[in-house]
């Protein structure tokens, strides 16, 4: 999925056209995410202990058995990760303006746009991120969301479309609060719902309904969407 997505964004690139964002209504990037659920789904499966930290201890008898420390882990390690790319990034643009290079700057690559570097504080907040480390930024939330409510797939399966549904009806008022809105090119309550449902198929959703999903029909559904997508797509 991650090649895929380097080989989207490469401009001019002739295996671009054979890709599923030139071929159908979505890119590898749904997929990315999607996969991202289904992973984390599958770590909830296994016991995780509660309260080996000081800071899971004092509320670990809110949370349930297999929350605590691999969530907070993962959490902090997305985190790093994140702040690990714009230090390098940084370091990157430093270099290159050492060398006379003056093309791009720190900016540039920021979201939201501005003339203006980003301070500390906006970084450590999140306030401004890079262009595509967003969706890490989105995994940081949606990790506790699965990790909370594991034990309850279906319900918070269903809360995930209703806030799909109610970021369709009403875009503008179901987002997030400034400044973070303008720190992603993409809705995340709209986008939770390819991580949810991942993490719903891991956790039993997928083999609970192996006879809709071995059915016929809906086999012939999958075809004829493929076709209607692949159809519309090539007609612009």
């Amino acid at each position: 999925a991650l090649l895929i997505i380097f080989s989207d964004h490469v401009r001019g690139n002739p295996v671009r056209d054979f890709m599923p964002i030139s071929l159908g209504f979505s890119d590898m990037a749904e997929w990315f995410v999607f996969l991202s659920g289904y992973t984390n789904g599958i770590r909830r499966v296994r016991p995780i202990t509660t309260t080996n930290i000081p800071l899971i201890r004092p509320v670990g008898h809110l949370l349930p058995r297999r929350v605590g420390e691999g969530t907070l882990r993962r959490c902090l390690k997305l985190y790093g990760a994140i702040l690990l790319v714009h230090v390098l990034t940084v370091g990157v643009l430093t270099v290159a303006s050492a060398f006379g290079s003056h093309g791009v700057s720190l900016a540039d690559l920021m979201l939201p746009r501005s003339s203006i570097e980003p301070s500390l504080w906006q970084t450590l907040t999140l306030q401004c991120v890079l262009i595509n480390s967003c969706v890490l930024a989105l995994y940081l939330i949606l990790i506790w969301i699965v990790a909370l409510t594991h034990r309850r797939p279906l319900a918070t399966l269903a809360a995930s479309v209703a806030v799909y549904i109610a970021v369709q009806l009403w875009p503008g008022t179901v987002s997030l609060p400034s400044p973070w809105a303008e720190a992603f090119y993409f809705n995340p309550f709209a986008w939770q719902v390819l991580f949810v449902f991942g993490a719903w198929c891991a956790l039993g959703g997928a083999r609970k309904n192996l006879a809709i999903i071995n059915a016929p029909i809906t086999l012939y559904l999958c075809v004829a969407y493929l076709i209607l997508a692949l159809v519309m797509t090539m007609a612009g």
